[in-house]
C-alpha cells in the first residue's frame, strides 16, 4: 500500500494535524492494518519525497510510526521514502522502524561538479554503516532537462527525452559541447544560434559513473537502483543498471542508442517489411574506471517500417474469423455477382473443420491469409506460442488448400500504429514466416451491430477514397447482417468511382510481374542452369580440396601403420579378470549365440553378466533355460530403461577391473578378448575392437560389409594411431572399469552412449585405442526400412554426441581429437549440400564419359548438356584412384575368405549406396535443426550370422603398434 504525502496546500494542514496529534495514531494505524489484511498487500510505504520536512514534528512522526509498526503482522513491511536532500538526510535519524528505505534522487541544479557523487556515496555509506540490516533503494529520475540562462542564472528548467536530444544532434545545429568529466557530472549539448540555452544529459555515461562512485567499493549486497518518470531515459540505462561487472560496462556503454520509436516511410496498412536497430558508437576515454570524456563515432539508424495500402481510387474488402459453413458461401456468392474479389483471413482451427469451403475461397479467385488457429489474444502470448499458431495454421491452409498464405492479421486487431522496436518484434517474426501483416483501417462494426442498414452507414461514414481496407466478418458469430449489407456498400463503392481490389495489387504488383512468375518451367530451368553451373564449378574445387585433404591424411597415417612393429604380448601378462556386460531387449534370436561365443573365449578370467531390459519377447525365457546353472554367466531382468541404463546396472555387479561391452546380436572369436587386452596398459581408458558384418547374404548386407570393412581397416585404423578414436562401439568396446565410473558411467542424454563415453574419456586425458586384430561379427539389416531406423540413429547420436562435447572443436588441448577429428565430423554435417551435390555430379560425369567414349554427346537431353565437363577427367581419377586404393587396402587386411569378390558390389556402392546414406544424413541434420528429437528405433535381429572364416596364427598375440 502506498500513502504519499504530498505538499500541497490542501492537504499539509490535514497531514500536520494528523502527525501532531498523538491521541489519533492508534485509530490511524489500525485503519491501515485492517485495510493491509483486508486488501492482502506486502505492506505500507510512506513516501515523504514531496513533503515539505521543514512542517513535519519528528518526533510526532516517530510516534506515528512506531503505533503503525506495533500493529503490522510480522509478514508485513513497513517502507519509507525519503528524498535526497538537506532535510531527507536528517530524516535518516527516525528510520529505525523501517524494514526498507527508498531513497528518491531528484534531478540536480546543472554545473553539479563530481565531487556530488563522492558525496552522495559518503551519505550512502554512512547509511549502510548504521542500517546495514535493511534493505536500501535508490530511485533516479533519468530525463535530461533544457535550461535557460540569462547572464548565468537560471530562468527556466524543463526535461525532455532523451530521444530530443538525438534529434537535436543528428537534425540542428546542436552539438555536443561538455562531456562528463571531473569538473561536471553532465554532458551537454549547445548551439551557436541558441546561446543562452543548453541541454544537460542525464544519459547512462552519468548512470554509470553514479553506480561506480556509489557501489564499485561495496560487499554484496548492494542496494537496488531504480527509476522513476521511465520512457524518456536513454535506453542503454537499462542495460547497465544494477550490473556491477564495471569493466564489462564500458563495451555496452560504447553502443549509442537516443530511443527505439520506429520510423515509417509511410502509412500504409499492409505491414511489407522492416529493419532492425541498428545502435551507433561512442568512443570513452576512461580514468581510474571513471568516464570522463566521450564522443560520438557513428550515430544509430532507427528500425524502419516499409508498407503499402490502395491509391485513392481503390479499396479492398477483408474478411475475418472464417470459414463458415452458412455465411461465407453467400458472401462468396455476392462476390462472385459483383465480380470483385475479397480476401479471407481465416483460423486454423476452421479450415480444419471445414475444408471444402476453403479450397472455395481459392478457386474462386479470393486470397486466402492467416488469422491464427484458434484466435486468441496475441498480446500476452510468449513468441514459441505465437509462432505455433502462426505455423499450425499456415501448414493447415496448405495441406487443405495447396496455398501458402501470404498476409497475416492479428486477432483483436485495433490497426495501431507501431511505435517502438517491442511493437516491431511480432512483425519480425512474421516476416522469417514469408508472412505480410494487414491491419484496417476502416472498420465495418458487424462484430457489433446487427442491423444491415447501422453496417452500411458505418462504412460510408468514412472516406473512402482515402481509406485502404474495409473491415467485414464472414464467421465467428451471426453473420446474416453482413450478407444483407454487403451488396449495397459494393455498389456504393462502385458509385464513388472507386475499384475493389486485393492485397496483392498493393504492393503495386503488376500484371507484367505476374506473367514473370508464370514462366515455363523449362525457361526458369535455363536460368537456374546458369548460374548452378557456376555454383558447381565452385563447389566442385571445394570438394576437391577436402577429398584430396582427407585421404591423404588417411594414407600417411595407413602407410605408418604398416612400417610399425608388431608389438607381441606375452600371455603371461594376462591377468586382470574381466566382466563382460551384454544389454538384451527383444533378442530371442541372437542372445544364446551371442553367449555361447564368448564362453569359448580363450582368456580364462571371466564372467558374463546380462541385463534383459524389460524384453516383451522371449528373451528371458531361453536366457533361463540355456544358463540358468552357468557358473560364468549372471542374468538379471530390469524394467525397459533403454542401454545405458542396463549397462549401469550390469556395473553395479561387475567384479572385473575390466568391462567388455558386446551387443545381444554380436559374436566374438575365441581369441578376441585376449587381443583387446593386449592394447591395454596403464594410460589406456579403452580399446575398441574391430567389428565385421555375419549375414551378407543380399546386396544391402554385401555394401555394408565393404563399407564396415573400409571403415575398420582403414580409416579406423589411421585414427587410432593418432589417438582420434571416437566411438568405442557398444558392440564390441574393452573399457576400463574406473574409467568408465570416474566419466560417470554410461549418460541416457544421447543416442550415441558409446560415443558419448568414449569422448568423455579423452576429456579425462586417457587414451583410447583401436585393435583390429580383435574381431566381432555382427547382425547387419537386410531391409531398407531397418538399415533406415539404424542409421538415422547413428547419426543423430553422434551430432548429439558432438553438440554436447562443443568445446572440444578445435580446442589444442585435445590434440588430434580436437583439431583434426571432430571438426571432421562437423565438416561433413556443414558440407552435405556440397557432398551430394558432388557425387551426383560424380554420376553424371561418369554417364556423360561413357557417353563420349561411345562418340555421344548428350546435345539432345535437356540441362545434361549444359554441366560443365571440363574438369570431368580430375574428378574421375581423384576420386576413383583415392577410394578404390583405401578399398583394396582395407579389403588386403581383411582375413576372411571370398573377400575379394566384394568388389563386384563397387558400382553400386559407389553410385547408390553411398548417396543414399548421404541422403539419411541430411535428413537426420533438418531433424536437428527443426528441433525433433528420435528415438531408439530398435529392430528385430533374425539371428542369421557366423563367425567368419580367418586365416590366423594363434601362437601370438599381435597388436598394432
Amino acid at each position: 500500500m502506498y500513502l504519499n504525502l504530498k505538499n500541497f496546500d490542501t492537504q499539509k494542514n490535514y497531514i500536520n494535524e494528523i502527525i501532531n496529534q498523538p491521541n489519533l495514531h492508534e485509530n490511524i494505524a489500525n485503519e491501515l492494518n485492517n485495510l493491509l489484511l483486508e486488501k492482502n498487500m506486502k505492506g505500507l510505504n510512506i513516501d515523504l519525497s514531496d513533503f515539505d520536512l521543514m512542517l513535519l514534528n519528528k518526533n510526532n512522526f516517530q510516534q506515528l510510526v512506531e503505533s503503525i509498526d506495533n500493529l503490522l503482522p510480522p509478514t508485513k513491511r513497513l517502507v519509507l521514502t525519503i528524498p535526497y536532500n538537506e532535510n531527507g538526510r536528517f530524516m535518516t535519524n527516525y528510520i529505525g522502524n523501517f524494514d526498507e528505505i527508498i531513497i528518491n534522487i531528484f534531478q540536480q541544479r546543472p554545473n553539479q561538479k563530481l565531487e556530488y557523487l563522492d558525496q552522495f556515496r559518503n551519505y550512502i555509506d554512512n547509511l549502510l554503516s548504521k542500517y546495514n540490516s535493511k534493505k536500501i533503494s535508490l530511485i533516479i529520475d533519468p530525463r535530461s532537462f533544457l535550461v535557460s540562462f540569462d547572464k548565468h542564472r537560471i530562468e527556466d528548467f524543463v526535461f525532455v527525452d532523451f530521444s530530443t536530444i538525438g534529434n537535436k544532434l543528428t537534425q540542428t545545429d546542436w552539438t555536443l559541447d561538455k562531456t562528463a568529466n571531473k569538473k561536471n557530472i553532465y554532458s551537454s549539448l549547445r548551439s551557436p544560434t541558441q546561446k543562452n540555452s543548453k541541454y544537460f544529459l542525464y544519459d547512462s555515461v552519468f548512470f554509470y559513473n553514479l553506480q561506480y562512485t556509489i557501489f564499485a567499493h561495496l560487499e554484496n549486497p548492494k542496494p537496488q537502483l531504480g527509476l522513476s518518470n521511465i520512457g524518456s531515459e536513454d535506453p542503454i540505462i537499462w542495460k547497465i543498471i544494477n550490473n556491477y561487472d564495471f569493466e564489462k560496462q564500458h563495451s555496452i556503454l560504447q553502443e549509442l542508442i537516443f530511443d527505439t520509436s520506429v520510423f515509417s516511410k509511410d502509412t500504409g496498412d499492409l505491414i511489407i517489411s522492416s529493419s532492425k536497430l541498428v545502435a551507433g558508437k561512442r568512443k570513452l576515454i576512461i580514468e581510474k574506471n571513471y568516464i570522463t570524456n566521450w564522443s560520438i563515432e557513428s550515430f544509430p539508424k532507427n528500425p524502419r517500417l516499409l508498407s503499402a495500402k490502395a491509391d485513392q481510387t481503390s479499396v479492398a474488402l477483408t474478411f475475418d474469423d472464417g470459414p463458415d459453413p452458412v455465411y461465407t458461401p453467400q458472401i462468396l456468392d455476392i462476390l462472385d455477382q459483383k465480380k470483385v474479389k475479397g480476401v479471407f483471413f481465416v483460423t486454423g482451427e476452421n479450415v480444419e473443420k471445414y475444408p471444402d469451403i476453403a479450397n472455395q475461397i481459392v478457386s474462386k479467385g479470393h486470397i486466402i491469409a492467416n488469422h491464427t488457429y484458434d484466435h486468441p489474444r496475441t498480446y500476452a502470448m510468449s513468441d514459441q506460442e505465437f509462432i505455433a499458431q502462426i505455423q499450425s495454421t499456415q501448414n493447415i491452409i496448405e495441406k487443405v488448400t495447396g496455398v501458402s498464405p501470404k498476409y497475416f492479421r492479428i486477432p483483436y486487431s485495433d490497426s495501431s500504429s507501431i511505435e517502438n522496436i517491442e511493437d516491431l518484434r511480432r512483425y519480425k517474426i512474421l516476416e522469417k514466416h514469408n508472412l505480410q501483416a494487414a491491419h484496417y483501417d476502416v472498420d465495418s462494426k458487424d462484430w457489433e451491430l446487427n442491423d444491415p442498414q447501422k453496417i452500411i452507414d458505418m462504412v460510408l461514414s468514412h472516406d473512402l477514397k482515402n481509406s485502404s481496407q474495409l473491415l467485414f466478418h464472414d464467421g465467428g458469430s451471426d453473420r446474416s447482417s453482413t450478407v444483407k449489407a454487403l451488396p449495397a456498400i459494393i455498389d456504393n463503392i462502385h458509385s464513388q468511382g472507386l475499384k475493389i481490389i486485393t492485397l496483392d495489387q498493393f504492393t503495386s504488383k503488376t500484371e507484367q510481374t505476374i506473367n514473370q512468375e508464370k514462366k515455363s518451367f523449362s525457361q526458369l530451368g535455363f536460368g537456374i542452369q546458369i548460374i548452378g553451373s557456376k555454383i558447381i564449378r565452385y563447389y566442385l574445387n571445394i570438394f576437391l580440396i577436402l577429398v584430396f585433404v582427407r585421404y591423404f591424411g588417411l594414407w600417411v597415417l595407413n602407410i605408418i601403420t604398416i612400417f610399425l612393429p608388431k608389438k607381441i604380448t606375452n600371455q603371461s601378462q594376462l591377468r586382470s579378470f574381466v566382466s563382460i556386460l551384454i544389454p538384451c531387449y527383444n533378442e530371442e534370436n541372437t542372445i544364446v549365440k551371442t553367449i555361447q561365443a564368448a564362453l569359448e573365449s580363450n582368456y580364462a578370467e571371466f564372467e558374463i553378466i546380462v541385463v534383459d531390459d524389460g524384453s516383451i519377447d522371449n528373451s528371458k525365457k531361453v536366457l533361463q533355460e540355456k544358463f540358468i546353472n552357468n557358473p560364468k554367466v549372471k542374468i538379471f531382468s530390469i524394467p525397459n530403461s533403454g542401454k545405458a541404463e542396463a549397462l549401469n546396472y550390469a556395473l553395479k555387479f561387475a567384479k572385473g577391473s575390466l568391462i567388455l561391452s558386446i551387443d545381444a546380436d554380436t559374436l566374438v572369436y575365441p581369441d578376441t578378448l585376449k587381443n583387446l587386452i593386449s592394447s591395454m596398459d596403464s594410460k589406456t581408458g579403452a580399446v575398441a575392437g574391430n567389428i565385421q558384418v555375419g549375414n551378407y547374404h543380399n546386396i544391402l548386407t554385401k555394401n555394408q560389409r565393404l563399407e564396415y570393412i573400409n571403415g575398420q581397416n582403414f580409416d579406423k585404423l589411421a585414427y587410432g594411431l593418432i589417438n582420434g578414436i571416437i566411438v568405442v562401439p557398444g558392440a564390441l568396446g574393452l573399457w576400463r572399469k574406473k574409467a568408465i565410473l570416474s566419466a560417470g558411467g554410461y549418460q541416457k542424454d544421447t543416442l550415441a552412449e558409446d560415443a558419448d563415453l568414449t569422448i568423455r574419456l579423452h576429456k579425462n586425458n586417457w587414451q583410447v585405442k583401436y585393435n583390429h586384430y580383435a574381431l566381432a561379427i555382427t547382425e547387419a539389416p537386410d531391409k531398407i526400412s531397418k538399415l533406415i531406423k539404424q542409421r538415422v540413429r547413428w547419426m543423430y547420436g553422434i551430432l548429439q554426441v558432438a553438440f554436447k562435447n562443443k568445446q572440444i572443436i578445435l580446442n589444442p588441448n585435445y590434440k588430434c581429437l580436437g583439431m583434426i577429428v571432430l571438426p571432421e565430423v562437423l565438416l561433413n554435417i556443414f558440407f552435405l549440400p556440397v557432398t551430394l551435390a558432388a557425387n551426383l555430379l560424380f554420376i553424371i560425369f561418369f554417364v556423360k564419359a561413357i557417353g563420349l567414349f561411345f562418340g555421344y554427346s548428350f546435345s539432345s537431353v535437356p540441362y545434361l548438356n549444359n554441366i560443365p565437363t571440363d574438369r570431368l577427367f580430375e574428378i574421375i581419377t581423384l576420386f576413383l584412384v583415392t577410394y578404390l586404393a583405401s578399398l583394396i587396402l582395407a579389403i588386403f587386411r581383411d582375413k576372411s575368405s571370398n573377400k575379394w569378390l566384394l568388389l563386384i558390389q563397387l558400382p553400386f556402392h559407389l553410385f547408390i549406396f553411398r548417396n543414399f546414406l548421404w541422403l539419411l544424413n541430411i535428413l537426420v541434420v533438418f531433424k536437428v535443426f527443426q528441433g525433433k528429437k528420435e528415438s531408439w528405433n530398435h529392430f528385430h535381429k533374425a539371428g542369421k550370422i557366423k563367425l567368419l572364416d580367418q586365416n590366423k596364427k594363434k601362437s601370438k598375440l599381435l597388436t598394432q603398434g
